[in-house]
């Protein structure tokens, strides 16, 4: 029935997706921040060579939806939970400049978003108009750069330290689960 059909077309989709990028995760991507196969599929609809417009479609719709939906949440949970948290613990200053990094990265990439997110949308309504917008979609290839970056940091300094300061971890996960329920919730209104 209904369940199925609609399994079976994100299935579907996602192949469609995957062949784009010519890169298959071994698991299936949510919203999550750290998602490769949107950062992926972001750089290629720079440059997507003879993909077919389904698949230019698809991609910039899910791109779009990324970076308009979860990257924001990613954004909120570090700016409202981890960063306070890591600001009033007493660490080292590697860290506490790593903090500081971290937000200065979101204003950086808050802006490239914004530069990007008309051109994405505008691909996802008609594929047609990928060699107009082609220079705004080369901007994609700094924000992977820059969410690479980004991501690194947070890996390598800011997430190892915040497993240092009790309790954080736990508090952390339960103020994201109900940032995600709120929006769950509205985008259902």
């Amino acid at each position: 029935g209904g369940f199925h059909a609609r399994r079976n077309e994100g299935v579907a989709r996602r192949a469609r997706l995957d062949g784009l990028v010519g890169w298959r995760p071994r698991s299936s991507p949510g919203l999550s921040p750290a998602d490769p196969l949107v950062r992926a599929l972001a750089v290629k609809l720079a440059d997507p060579g003879n993909a077919p417009a389904a698949q230019l479609a698809d991609a910039a719709e899910r791109v779009h939806r990324y970076f308009t939906v979860a990257f924001p949440l990613h954004v909120a949970d570090e700016d409202a939970s981890v960063a306070p948290r890591m600001i009033a613990s007493d660490l080292t200053p590697e860290v506490v400049d790593a903090v500081g990094a971290m937000g200065s990265d979101h204003v950086a990439i808050d802006e490239t978003i914004a530069d990007l997110l008309p051109a994405w949308q505008a691909l996802a309504r008609d594929p047609s108009r990928h060699g107009e917008l082609a220079p705004v979609l080369a901007g994609a290839r700094d924000l992977g750069r820059r969410l690479r970056a980004h991501l690194e940091l947070e890996e390598e300094v800011i997430f190892p330290a915040l497993t240092l300061i009790p309790g954080a971890c736990e508090e952390i996960a339960v103020e994201i689960r109900e940032r995600r329920v709120g929006v769950s919730a509205s985008r259902q209104a």
